[in-house]
């Protein structure tokens, strides 16, 4: 997943109560989770931004 320019913190893959399943640093403009292990179905990825506040999207795995 590319990550933007200038971001600080955190990319996170979360179920739907909220919890944090996979995280990796946002250090490099492209990160990888692996998420083979998770069961099928929706998630939610949050990228930072340069602004601080993560920007949110739904997934489907």
């Amino acid at each position: 997943m590319p990550v933007p320019a200038g971001a600080h913190g955190q990319v996170r893959l979360r179920d739907a109560q909220g919890r944090t399943l996979r995280h990796a640093p946002a250090t490099s403009a492209r990160v990888v989770l692996d998420v083979r292990a998770l069961p099928n179905g929706f998630y939610y990825l949050e990228v930072p931004t340069p602004a601080g506040a993560p920007s949110r999207q739904q997934v489907q795995h």
